[in-house]
């Protein structure tokens, strides 16, 4: 885990405050037997972790996918929720948004990296410093 804590709790905080539409989805989908048929076009069965849009820019329609945080469960989980969602959304381009996000589980961002590039990414070794 690489969890910045503060970071973390102030995207709980918001999400309290000013999305408790992404609380009320989370719940809807806890409750239902099918976690898909809880959701719509490009909502996200992981709401507090994923939010999918078309943008339109002067050069197309793009797919924009908000990574709210990495700090999940498990990583094959995100992956496939990422992978649902961006084959939703326009296929010329895609932006991915981690503006605000405290970090997580670290697989999930490096098979992330993988879902992304045709070339095999090497996992960084995990690496301690000492400092004041």
């Amino acid at each position: 885990m690489g969890v910045d804590l503060e970071t973390e709790l102030t995207q709980q905080a918001r999400r309290i405050l000013f999305a408790p539409h992404a609380e009320a989805a989370r719940a809807k989908i806890a409750a239902a037997a099918d976690a898909l048929a809880a959701v719509s076009e490009t909502e996200s069965i992981m709401p507090d972790v994923f939010t999918a849009r078309e943008v339109t820019t002067s050069n197309g329609k793009f797919g924009h996918i908000r990574i709210w945080t990495f700090n999940v469960p498990d990583a094959d989980e995100f992956i496939q929720e990422f992978v649902r969602l961006a084959g939703l959304l326009p296929q010329n381009g895609l932006i991915i948004d981690v503006r605000d996000n405290g970090g997580g589980l670290i697989a999930a961002g490096e098979q992330l990296l993988q879902v992304l590039t045709p070339r095999t990414i090497e996992p960084e070794r995990s690496q301690f410093v000492n400092t004041p």
